[in-house]
């Protein structure tokens, strides 16, 4: 059974999504978080629904959407 987060991904094949900060420092995590990341294909819209899951983080469609859901925890 596909779940709606599963779904979300997989309408978003070859599009940037901008995923909320992980705590994490290295180049790789604050480039993704800075400029987004393209979802290649199928397989890679999967792989980030486990990322998800495990860096307990949050994938949006723009940047102003990541921002004001991060805003809004931090009230």
């Amino acid at each position: 059974m596909i779940t709606d987060r599963e779904k979300w991904f997989s309408e978003r094949v070859g599009k940037t999504l901008y995923r909320t900060q992980n705590g994490c420092k290295c180049n790789i995590c604050v480039n993704t978080y800075q400029n987004g990341l393209l979802i290649e294909d199928e397989l890679h819209a999967s792989y980030l629904v486990e990322i998800e899951r495990e860096l307990k983080c949050t994938y949006y469609d723009s940047r102003e959407e990541r921002d004001r859901a991060e805003q809004s925890k931090i009230k």
